[in-house]
């Protein structure tokens, strides 16, 4: 497995898809509207990304199993000492077979 810094094309489908998915994990969990939460979705993305892929202390990466995409990695810089997980995202045909838990070591 290899996990590369994302090119500005795999950064744009890593956005795409969290605008997708990200309404309905949220709407999943606060009990509420898919057009709702897609509408905070953006503008949370946008407030947390203003300049996008070159956001300082945002870093976005691309999954790789030997010459296959299978997925996506955001990291943030918390502080000199720590970084959060913002997101994982793993291609539907990768999922349950170890690849999340080889990411996280």
């Amino acid at each position: 497995m290899k996990i590369l810094k994302s090119s500005a094309q795999e950064y744009d489908s890593h956005l795409r898809i969290m605008r997708r998915t990200f309404p309905i994990d949220s709407a999943q969990y606060n009990s509420t509207n898919i057009q709702h939460e897609k509408k905070k979705t953006l503008k949370k993305l946008r407030d947390i990304l203003p300049k996008g892929q070159k956001t300082p202390n945002q870093y976005f990466y691309t999954i790789f199993q030997e010459e296959a995409q299978i997925g996506y990695l955001w990291l943030t810089k918390q502080n000199n000492r720590h970084l959060f997980i913002s997101n994982i995202y793993l291609f539907t045909n990768y999922r349950s077979k170890g690849f999340g838990s080889r990411i996280m070591k």
